[in-house]
């Protein structure tokens, strides 16, 4: 599974510095990147919880025409799965505007990468494949920045078929 991460993580980092390269350079709507750091709460249920569980990330992307985005995503989840301590996540994906505004910006996304789960053990974990879907919407606020508000739903394979860990996030962004 160290190879297969390795093989991901290289892959994104050349799709994003080709896509970066490739995009003309007077350009600005169509180079535009973007980080989002976010907070949110899965519903508890997936990991055996009888309260929301908390989840952080940060994602960070580019657009590669009006309305499409690729995009790598990081997060950690608390208590999950049962017996677990916690998650982390890296995806990459793909992410399709709706439409774009000056007031709402309306979206989807699909993505894949792993998740490794943390055991109570101090050294011992687990790596899955990981595919994730999602929908929300951003509003901007002022020049460069952005709210955003969202879904997700993960869906981790091989051994930890009954977790899937899903939530509502919020995040604040910033263009660049």
């Amino acid at each position: 599974m160290g190879m297969r991460f390795c093989a991901l993580a290289v892959g994104m980092v050349v799709a994003l510095t080709t896509n970066a390269f490739a995009q003309e350079q007077g350009a600005r709507e169509h180079r535009e990147s973007y980080g989002l750091f976010q907070v949110g709460a899965t519903t508890g249920v997936e990991a055996g919880a009888d309260h929301p569980l908390l989840t952080v990330g940060a994602t960070f992307g580019q657009r590669i025409n009006q309305l499409l985005d690729i995009y790598a995503m990081g997060g950690w989840q608390e208590e999950a799965p049962p017996g677990g301590r916690d998650t982390l996540q890296l995806t990459s994906g793909l992410k399709l505007m709706l439409w774009r505004n000056n007031v709402v910006r309306p979206y989807v996304v699909a993505g894949a990468g792993v998740m490794h789960f943390r055991m109570p053990e101090f050294f011992h974990g687990e790596n899955r494949f990981l595919t994730e879907v999602g929908a929300g919407v951003a509003f901007p606020v002022g020049a460069a920045g952005y709210i955003d508000v969202g879904y997700r739903y993960f869906k981790p394979y091989h051994g930890a078929t009954d977790f899937t860990p899903n939530g509502v996030f919020a995040g604040f962004g910033i263009r660049y």
